[in-house]
């Protein structure tokens, strides 16, 4: 009986530490995506004074961008992107409301309104994303007017 007893409080003891080494590794990735963000962002708004987003946005001609200006769209839209693929995840494990998922969605959707920022800046973009969460935008993309 003792001996059921020490085998049922080791798997207690397994399962709380799975739970909490997971709970760990789901905050370790918030922290290390966020912070990635900071400094993408940081580095992607500096040195240029004039909004990439709004400079890629109204061009019509992917050959009149400056390079500094895709650059820094793709940076800023990488972050955004890592922050949904974050999400999506997420929402996936049911981690997250739908409400706040399609919040990270339509966010990200809305700086891919542009064919600036669809032509020339997410090609780029989608190369750092997993493939599933690169496809799935990749279709949503495909229903924006």
């Amino acid at each position: 009986m003792a001996t059921l007893a020490v085998i049922a409080s080791l798997a207690f003891v397994g399962m709380q530490l799975r739970q909490n080494a997971q709970a760990q590794r789901v905050t370790a990735t918030a922290a290390s995506v966020s912070n990635w963000q900071d400094t993408i962002l940081q580095l992607a708004t500096s040195e240029h004074p004039a909004p990439a987003a709004s400079h890629v946005s109204e061009a019509t001609d992917a050959a009149a961008l400056d390079n500094i200006d895709v650059v820094r769209m793709t940076a800023m839209l990488v972050a955004a992107s890592k922050n949904t693929e974050f999400a999506y995840y997420r929402h996936q494990d049911d981690e997250i409301t739908d409400g706040l998922w399609e919040a990270a969605l339509n966010g990200l959707l809305a700086s891919l309104a542009s064919p600036m920022a669809r032509q020339v800046v997410w090609p780029r973009v989608k190369s750092q994303l997993s493939p599933l969460f690169a496809a799935y935008i990749t279709d949503e993309i495909k229903r924006l007017p």
